[in-house]
């Protein structure tokens, strides 16, 4: 799918604003909302939209254990891992990175225990290296088109 610069506008205010109705979104950037309505149906059947979310603050919910865990694994163990990782809740993140580590896998949960429960699942897998989240300064940041 080509993307004009009516598309951009748009991928710019809803990482602003999800929630912004297609009629305000419309008036920033000139548009109807049926118009926008159109073209945000043809993004998300495209999958440059993947979806609209809720941006929630776990720590005022007891949810204080914030941490990013490096694993390294045989190549071999890939799919196994990955397929055993969507049954740990906590994990909000993976990402496959080049270097020493294989992945590095965000995890948010109530407490270290509950963090150590993870880190024994991973270990099966292969090596891990875990580093605590003291705060997120920056979070969620737009990327303007």
């Amino acid at each position: 799918m080509q993307l004009d610069e009516l598309h951009k506008a748009i991928l710019n205010e809803l990482q602003q604003n999800a929630r912004i109705s297609n009629a305000e979104l419309g008036r920033r950037i000139g548009l109807t909302a049926p118009a926008v309505g159109e073209r945000i149906k043809r993004m998300e059947e495209a999958g440059i939209i993947k979806g609209f979310g809720t941006h929630i603050d776990f720590r005022s919910l007891q949810y204080t254990e914030k941490a990013l865990i490096g694993v390294k694994l045989p190549h071999a163990h890939t799919d196994t891992f990955l397929k055993a990782t969507e049954k740990i809740a906590g994990i909000t993140d993976i990402v496959r990175v080049t270097g020493e580590y294989c992945f590095f896998v965000s995890v948010t949960v109530s407490t270290r225990a509950e963090l150590d429960v993870i880190l024994d699942q991973f270990g099966a897998y292969g090596e891990t290296v875990t580093y605590g989240v003291l705060s997120e300064p920056v979070e969620g940041k737009a990327i303007m088109l």
